[in-house]
């Protein structure tokens, strides 16, 4: 191994730029490396080599405090045993990249001052990022700003064996940034063996920490809290055998994930004090490493935050609409009102602000991308729909609500609602009124609450609660679970292998179509008046038209198409029909703790 250090510790050594092909054993130590803004992006790069170190380098760009007309600094492609430690990073678009390597290391590293990213890349297995101190970083407008990133565009083999760990992200006196980012674009590349351990965030974007499609991930002991101008989570998603404890977070995500095990973790206050408390308790628990900022730094930079803050909000911003339909942003950078006035508008609320969307009259839709948006309608101001981009509870006087993008949670108001989810696996709530509820993708969890409730469930395996009223609930595809409630609800389980219960009252189990799984119905009552309804079938697949059953008790089929019988075992009865007349049951529903039944039980 040969090092190449600074001669005068005092006078570091520069450099202009460093190209490392089919290396191996080299050491770089105490050493400035400058990265030219002038000149191409990544100076520095580790090609094709092995067992290359940096460690308490210094690589930096223009030094002028402005990151935006910076290039990247250190790429690492194609090699294995390369390790980046106790080094500080600035000035950078970028500071280290990592392409389809493996055994890297990248710990005790400072990085400020960063206009992107911190440390990301892909392809690359055997990697430890740890103890590394993220802060000020100062996006360009559309930067995906993360401290720490994982992808798999352009891949086609998936990465195993990554920890992160120990990692410190902080806001300072730069914006928000994601702490952790790592997604599978492709979809079919899952990250395996992943630990995420130990890393605090504070005052970051909405995503603190994601973890995204992965096979056994170990996310535990981490701290995510988010400043009260937006929000941030720990967010596991479409990941199978995950552990998730111990974490401290201001909101959780889990959407689509298998096998997942939670234990431990508790929802914490966004920080109005920059963060410092949070950061104490850290550093009562955690020991420092040796990009590790002290306390009294900390509390220097979460003042800052705070003044930051308060200085954006100050600026308030007053915009006015017309008599006419209007489309109207906030100021993303400061609180703003928009009055939209008259006319059927739509106003638009997202950025780091505190604001307040007023439709006024007309049909007014909201798009909402954080929780830092309120919206006002008074009583008879049109029919509005707010889209929301986050978890949302419906205002008074707003009828429609849409989740898109990551909300998950739906809740309505007093009105008849229509609230409707997205892809992923919502929760939908709808409160007082006569609610319209439609799950769409995902398995989703609907339930109806006060009122004479609609709830369809789309695709996915869904859970359709109807609560009070008499309630319409319809599972649509997948394999659904559909209870009634209070009421008289009529209750149709769609395609799938679905469990119907109608509670109290009189309720309808309505089949739309031949079922082609063993419908189950847990809880009919000949006492309550409950009815199954077939007559949307056609009794006699041989005949013209639409047939209605001929119920013959439990007799056997006499080889007659549109017969319908059935048999009791163990206590609970087996409705079959015949619509062939091949003598088989060509569909069945099974009705648990029934014995007896009769032609007046259906309707034919």
């Amino acid at each position: 191994m040969v090092t190449v250090v600074s001669k005068d510790l005092a006078n570091e050594a520069k450099m202009n730029g460093l190209v490392l092909s089919n290396t191996s054993g080299l050491t770089f130590k105490n050493v400035e490396m400058l990265v030219d803004p002038a000149k191409a992006d990544n100076p520095y790069q580790v090609l094709s080599s092995t067992n290359i170190a940096f460690d308490k380098i210094s690589m930096h760009g223009s030094l002028d405090k402005d990151p935006g007309n910076d290039q990247s600094g250190l790429l690492i492609r194609n090699s294995t045993g390369v390790s980046v430690t106790n080094s500080e990073f600035q000035q950078l678009q970028n500071g280290v990249a990592y392409v389809d390597s493996s055994k890297v290391t990248i710990s005790g590293n400072n990085f400020h001052d960063i206009r992107t990213d911190g440390v990301h890349g892909a392809g690359t297995s055997n990697i430890t990022i740890s103890g590394n101190y993220f802060t000020n970083f100062h996006p360009a407008a559309l930067d995906h700003a993360d401290a720490i990133q994982f992808w798999t565009r352009g891949e086609t083999v998936s990465s195993h064996d990554i920890t992160v760990s120990g990692n410190i992200v902080v806001r300072g006196d730069g914006a928000p940034i994601q702490g952790l980012f790592m997604r599978d674009e492709v979809g079919t590349l899952p990250f395996s063996n992943v630990k995420v351990t130990d890393n605090l965030v504070v005052g970051g974007l909405y995503n603190g920490l994601v973890v995204d499609h992965t096979d056994g991930a170990v996310v535990t002991g981490n701290i995510v809290q988010a400043f009260n101008d937006q929000t941030s989570w720990i967010k596991v998603t479409s990941s199978t055998n995950v552990t998730a404890s111990n974490n401290l977070a201001t909101t959780f995500v889990f959407n689509g994930d298998t096998n997942l095990i939670e234990k431990g973790d508790s929802v914490i206050s966004a920080a109005n004090d920059g963060g410092k408390a949070i950061e104490s308790l850290y550093f009562a628990t955690h020991a420092a490493t040796g990009a590790s900022p002290t306390l009294t730094a900390l509390a220097s930079s979460a003042d800052k935050s705070v003044a930051n803050i308060d200085a954006m909000r100050a600026q308030l911003t007053t915009i006015h609409g017309t008599a006419g339909a209007d489309t109207l942003n906030v100021d993303k950078s400061h609180d703003s009102v928009i009055d939209a006035g008259a006319g059927n508008d739509l106003l638009i609320g997202s950025g780091m602000g505190h604001n307040q969307l007023i439709g006024g009259a007309g049909d007014d839709t909201y798009v909402i991308y954080s929780d830092n948006n309120v919206v006002v309608e008074n009583a008879d101001g049109g029919y509005d729909w707010v889209q929301a981009g986050v978890d949302y509870v419906l205002p008074d006087n707003v009828e429609k609500l849409s989740l898109i993008n990551d909300a998950h949670m739906g809740t309505g108001n007093g009105l008849a609602n229509k609230i409707a989810g997205g892809a992923g696996d919502d929760t939908l709530f709808g409160m007082g009124g006569d609610d319209n509820l439609l799950g769409n993708d995902g398995n989703d969890q609907l339930n109806g609450g006060d009122g004479n409730d609609g709830l369809t469930g789309g695709a996915g395996n869904d859970t359709l609660v109807g609560e009070a009223g008499n309630d319409g609930l319809n599972g649509s595809d997948g394999n659904d679970s559909l209870s009634g409630g209070a009421g008289n609800d009529i209750l149709d389980g769609g395609l799938g292998d679905d469990t119907l219960a109608g509670g109290a009252g009189a309720d309808q189990f309505c089949f739309s179509a031949m079922p082609m799984h063993v419908e189950q119905i847990t809880d009919f009552s000949h006492a309550d008046h409950d009815i199954i309804v077939l007559n949307q079938i056609d009794a006699n697949a041989n005949a013209a038209g639409n047939q209605a059953f001929a119920f013959i008790g439990v007799s056997a089929f006499h080889h007659v198409a549109g017969e319908l019988r059935y048999e009791v075992s163990g206590g609970n009865a087996t409705v079959m029909g015949d619509l062939n007349g091949d003598g088989l049951a060509d569909f069945k529903i099974q009705l648990l703790g029934v014995n007896t039944l009769q032609s007046g039980d259906f309707i034919l």
